[in-house]
């Protein structure tokens, strides 16, 4: 996986968090034989942090202070995603100006008592100064 974002001279952090950033999934044909989720399974996720007006319209404040107050997933305000009761590879990209996230998997609390915590595998990470990682659950 590879991101992509504007870089103009004093203007990269206000063009991304204007949302000018994206990213390009490139296959191997070594990737078919490590089984992993493929297809509608293989979801890429851009997390993102935003601090909305109240009429909507974004609100540029990080020369105000550090951090945002909205969480934002492939450019939607608290996301949602129905999935099935299967494996999934998540393609996680940190796209936030100053943002460190804190992930995991919640279970329906209806369903605490009868499921086990989810397993999360880490399958690769390029380290740099915002992660972009391959993983997947069960």
């Amino acid at each position: 996986m590879l991101w992509y974002h504007d870089h103009a001279m004093g203007m990269s952090a206000l063009n991304v968090y204007a949302g000018l950033a994206g990213i390009y999934l490139i296959s191997d044909p070594a990737d078919k034989r490590l089984g992993l989720p493929r297809g509608e399974f293989e979801v890429p996720l851009i997390l993102q942090d935003r601090t909305f007006n109240a009429n909507g319209s974004l609100a540029y404040t990080m020369t105000d202070r550090e951090g945002e107050d909205t969480p934002v997933v492939n450019g939607k305000a608290y996301p949602f995603l129905a999935v099935e009761r299967r494996r999934y590879r998540l393609r996680i990209l940190n796209a936030s100006n100053e943002r460190f996230w804190r992930l995991r998997f919640d279970v329906d609390p209806r369903d605490a008592l009868l499921e086990p915590p989810l397993p999360f595998w880490l399958i690769g990470t390029d380290g740099g100064s915002a992660p972009g990682c391959t993983c997947w659950t069960s």
